[in-house]
C-alpha cells in the first residue's frame, strides 16, 4: 500500500476523536481497519480541564480482528493514566523543562512496550 493510501486512511481515523464517546471502537475505511480507544486524561492546560487522547491500532491483515486489540488497549489506558501529570507529555512545547521531558520519556516507554508486545502477537500467527 502507498504511503499517500495510507496517510489518507490515518487521517481518516484521527477525524474520529471528535465523534466518539470515551471508550472502545472499530473503525474500518477502504481495506484497513483499526481498534481505537479514547480516555481523558485531566489537564489544568484543556478547556474543561481534560484532554482528549485516542490511541489507536492500525490493521492491514484482512485476517486479524481488530476485538482481538480490546484488552491491550484498555490496560495501555490504564497504564498512561497511572503516569502522573502525564498531560505533560502531550505539551513539550508549553513548558520545556525536565518534567515534561520526564513524563514525555514515560508515555514513550508505554508506547515502546505496546509495540513489542504487537510485534509478539503478529509473529505468533505464523507459527
Amino acid at each position: 500500500m502507498g504511503d499517500e493510501i495510507l496517510g489518507e486512511n490515518l487521517n481518516q481515523i484521527s477525524r474520529y476523536i471528535d465523534y466518539h464517546e470515551k471508550g472502545y471502537f472499530i473503525h474500518e475505511f477502504r481495506n484497513i481497519k483499526s481498534a481505537n480507544f479514547i480516555f481523558f486524561v485531566a489537564s489544568p492546560l484543556a478547556r474543561g480541564n481534560y484532554e482528549i487522547v485516542m490511541i489507536s491500532v492500525v490493521i492491514i491483515d484482512e485476517d486479524i480482528d481488530p476485538r482481538s486489540y480490546f484488552h491491550l488497549l484498555k490496560q495501555f489506558v490504564a497504564e498512561c493514566k497511572q503516569i502522573d501529570d502525564v498531560y505533560k507529555g502531550f505539551h513539550l512545547e508549553i513548558g520545556q523543562n525536565s518534567s515534561s521531558q520526564d513524563v514525555y520519556e514515560k508515555i514513550k516507554e508505554l508506547m515502546h512496550k505496546m509495540v513489542l508486545y504487537l510485534n509478539d502477537i503478529s509473529l505468533l500467527k505464523y507459527i
